[in-house]
């Protein structure tokens, strides 16, 4: 899903256009799980991501149509005998 992760939550109207946009404008590309270092590695795109990241923080965003359950739901569920 990364780098295309701010495209994805704008498109669902998760983050405003002006965030948007200011992100593509400063050409600010940060992947998921540090695989690769963030491109270019400035305050601007830093706060961008943050911001981005703040916006959407507690949505499920392996599928946004999904809610997300706490960890120990799924611990719960996975023992379940």
């Amino acid at each position: 899903m990364s780098p295309s992760f701010p495209d994805v939550v704008f498109n669902f109207n998760l983050i405003p256009p002006r965030l948007i946009n200011d992100y593509k404008s400063n050409n600010c590309t940060f992947y998921f799980r540090d695989v690769k270092p963030p491109t270019p590695n400035t305050t601007v795109c830093n706060d961008l991501w943050k911001q981005i990241n703040n916006l959407w923080k507690g949505l499920n965003w392996y599928d946004l149509f999904r809610k997300v359950y706490p960890q120990t739901a799924q611990t719960d569920a996975v023992n379940d005998t």
